[in-house]
């Protein structure tokens, strides 16, 4: 028989490859725009599907070119590079080549996107980084898919990596259209696998050993069940319980950072980092605002990130600030003035902050000004921290800032939080509330204030629970005025109500959470004390809202021209403040250990916070300078019979640090939140380890049910036995040429080489059992000895990588052996 490959052979071979890689393209792109139940807008599709397409192309283009899969995924790894800068970062290219910048920008798009996929559900806006590593991952299973369709001809194998994309999507994603994109992804899947098990039928035989098993047969069965399959899906599919259901896993539960939905809007990305414009005329752009400076921008709410400094961060240092040391205050960064049910967020109205800043504070109750330098070194969101209440910038850094007057937060504007320094040192002074006499507060109450007003900070959802409010209402039973309600709260929380600081408890603070925290749990930090307080004080009529920031971190003398304070994660922090007529915001501090300097008047409590000093003690609590002639036993607190604090509060402090410590001994030589990386890198290589090492039990088990299925068979025995043989002279390098018939690939190998076994033999015996009207069961036990000697043979002269390779092989598992 002719060694050329017949001809209507090869134009047949072609057009099924042709038809097998629109197939594996049709599955990329359905997989792509499923995505869209991940994300708020369609912006991201044309550059993730534009990625994966290249992907596929250059690895066609590759293997034609019979490059080896190393290079061939080098090529295109190259290749997505330059079209990844060309259409996401074309600012920072050098013609169309990446650049330094181009990588430090990715780097950062990157992390982002891991924050989000930590702390947000679905739908998020379409972030830069969020774009480039859903192009990645599409990308990475286009070229694997056709590494193994083309390749290794595994068809089930080939619509793996694009199917794990899916199953994410289908996990983390929205209902919206899961019914359509589960039909066509299904029908997509579908028509892959029969197109290329046609055309692996076609390049392994061009012969058929029985009739019925041709290719047009498989063709005629496999689109048939394939429509009645896809039809089936999409009519019953809207019917089906869950079919527009949330996601069924919300990634924010998994706690490496919290995250807290933002009333009316899509859920912010956690910070630090970086905020993002919605929508984005381009997801990969950093400029977008500068088209659209009046646009809704979705700001990071700080909140969500308390827990990941207060434990993953504890150590890092964010930010210094260079003031004089009896200066010290709560750093804040903004505050929360609105309540869903889910979480808290804000409404945002910012203007550029220049000139004077508007202040909240009655002029009667203004303090000292303050002037405040600080130098940003892990802190990289948009919010930045300054004493309360921001009365103008003397430095901005170089950087271009706005302030919004209602929550007192100074942030980054929309240019310089998508492409400016995340590093950079600005100053401000601020005019910090100074209220001596507390019967300034005792004295009024809510009807001198505005009708809307009041409303607004006093709303809690339609489905909030009535055993919340009736708590509340038990706390501050019997109370005088408004400012006894705030105490009376605020001490339930430090010293009557049996709550502790603990930082391993879940982080969330939702209706369901809150009922949890408050009669079940009863422990919690800094997010879930300030949180809860703010709806029960809500619930009792007081004006509230939940600010963030930190406390004012460790002294340094050696920082700076004259010092400076220190602040890293464990410093975080969250407390809630209550408006009062004639004075405005007052914070109170339900959380146990934690105390606000100048505040001891007010709410009866020094000023501490969460520090270890060298010797691993918490620091003493140290009553402010101005009120060292303040009486410990709760006199100047401005409520008669108020328990001095001190000893619960040094109490709660020491748990709080040896917890914290605990927490710290944890960390790995990178810092913290390192172990729960490795942790997590540990369990996927131990995954990948088990699954890799079934490998060869799978594959035993599978010849031994074949063979006990083929029992009564014995031309099927043969053609098993022939194709154990085939694969193992594979192995030795005498891989079977497509146009071959047995008789061929046994001359061919006895040329070649002799040394491998009873090839001929077991080769007619094959040729017999495909074409012989019958076959013995003693050709069938000739076949497995004879079988079993080439086998052996073979793998004598294999190298030892070759044979692990071969064993730990899985695609044996999803094909059928060459004939």
């Amino acid at each position: 028989m002719s060694s050329a490959r017949p001809t209507s052979g090869g134009a047949r071979g072609a057009l099924y490859d042709w038809l097998s890689e629109a197939a594996l393209v049709s599955v990329t792109v359905v997989v792509g725009a499923g995505m869209s139940r991940l994300f708020t807008d369609g912006s991201f599709l044309s550059d993730v599907l534009a990625l994966a397409v290249v992907a596929h192309v250059i690895a066609a283009a590759a293997r034609r070119a019979r490059l080896p899969v190393l290079a061939a995924g080098l090529v295109c790894g190259a290749s997505l590079a330059v079209t990844a800068t060309v259409l996401l970062y074309p600012d920072t290219a050098w013609l169309v080549l990446p650049t330094a910048d181009t990588a430090l920008l990715a780097r950062d798009h990157l992390v982002d996107a891991w924050s989000v996929v930590n702390a947000s559900s679905a739908p998020v806006v379409p972030a830069p980084g969020l774009v480039l590593g859903a192009a990645a991952a599409l990308s990475a299973s286009a070229f694997l898919a056709d590494t193994a369709a083309f390749r290794m001809r595994a068809a089930v194998t080939a619509v793996v990596p694009a199917s794990a994309v899916y199953g994410f999507t289908v996990a983390a994603g929205t209902g919206d259209g899961a019914v359509r994109h589960g039909a066509l992804f299904s029908g997509a899947v579908g028509a892959t696998m029969v197109a290329l098990w046609l055309r692996n039928r076609r390049v392994d035989t061009w012969i058929e050993p029985r009739p019925g098993r041709g290719t047009a047969t498989m063709a005629r069965a496999g689109s048939a069940a394939l429509m009645l399959a896809v039809v089936s899906g999409a009519v019953a599919g809207p019917w089906l319980p869950g079919a527009s259901a949330e996601p069924w896993v919300d990634l924010a539960e998994f706690e490496v950072t919290d995250a807290a939905p933002w009333v009316d809007r899509p859920s912010p990305q956690p910070e630090p980092w970086a905020d993002f414009e919605l929508p984005s005329t381009a997801a990969g752009s950093t400029s977008g605002s500068d088209g659209n400076p009046d646009g809704p921008r979705v700001l990071v709410s700080p909140l969500v990130q308390v827990r990941s400094r207060l434990v993953e961060l504890s150590d890092y240092e964010l930010f210094t600030v260079e003031v004089l040391q009896d200066e010290r205050q709560y750093w804040r960064l903004t505050s929360l003035d609105e309540f869903d049910g889910n979480g808290w967020g804000a409404r945002s109205d910012y203007a550029d902050a220049t000139g004077p800043l508007a202040g909240t504070i009655d002029p009667a109750t203004a303090g000292a000004a303050i002037v405040q330098t600080v130098s940003l070194s892990g802190l990289g969101n948009s919010y930045l921290p300054v004493a309360f209440e921001p009365r103008r910038v003397i430095d901005n850094g170089g950087v271009a800032l706005e302030y919004e007057t209602a929550s007192g937060s100074l942030i980054k504007a929309r240019s310089a939080a998508l492409s400016g320094p995340s590093r950079f040192t600005y100053s401000a002074e601020s005019v910090v509330p100074a209220i001596a006499d507390p019967d300034r507060l005792r004295n009024v109450d809510t009807s001198a204030l505005d009708a809307d007003f009041l409303a607004f900070n006093t709303q809690l959802p339609d489905d909030a629970r009535q055993v919340v409010l009736d708590e509340a209402q038990r706390v501050t039973a019997g109370s005088r005025s408004d400012y006894h309600r705030a105490l009376l709260l605020q001490d339930y929380f430090r010293l009557d109500g049996g709550f502790r600081y603990d930082l391993q408890v879940h982080s969330d603070h939702g209706i369901d959470s809150l009922e949890e925290f408050l009669f079940d749990v009863r422990a919690g930090y800094c997010q879930q004390f300030a949180t809860a307080y703010a709806a029960m004080a809500r619930s009792v009529g007081l004006p509230t809202r939940v600010a963030v920031g930190f406390t004012w971190g460790e002294w340094d003398s050696t920082r700076g021209e004259q010092g400076a304070y220190v602040v890293r994660g464990e410093h975080a922090h969250a407390w809630p403040e209550v408006y009062f007529a004639g004075t405005g915001w007052v914070r109170f501090e339900p959380t146990p250990g934690r105390g606000a300097p100048g505040d001891f008047a007010i709410t009866g409590h020094v000023a501490n916070q969460a520090g270890l000093q060298p010797s691993g003690e918490l620091s003493a609590p140290q009553p402010d300078a101005a009120l060292s002639g303040v009486s410990g036993d709760g006199a100047g607190s401005g409520f008669a019979g108020l328990r001095n604090p001190l000893d619960q509060d040094a109490a709660s402090g020491s748990d709080a640090a040896e917890r914290s410590a605990g927490a710290g001994d944890s960390a790995g030589p990178f810092g913290q939140g390192v172990p729960r990386l490795v942790a997590v890198g540990v369990l996927v290589l131990v995954a990948a380890a088990l699954m890799l090492g079934s490998v060869p039990v799978l594959r035993h088990l599978d010849r031994r049910r074949v063979r006990a299925r083929l029992s009564n068979d014995p031309a099927g025995l043969i053609e098993e036995w022939w194709g154990d043989a085939v694969e193992a002279l594979a192995l030795a390098g005498l891989a079977p040429r497509t146009f071959e018939t047995p008789l061929e690939l046994a001359r061919r190998v006895a040329e070649d080489r002799g040394e491998v076994g009873p090839v001929s033999e077991l080769a007619t015996l094959a040729t017999h059992g495909r074409y012989a009207l019958n076959t013995s069961a003693s050709m069938a036990v000739r076949a497995g000895v004879l079988g079993s000697r080439v086998v052996a043979a073979c793998r004598r002269q294999a190298s030892v990588s070759s044979r692990l390779v071969a064993a730990f092989d899985p695609s044996p598992l999803f094909r059928a052996k060459s004939l």
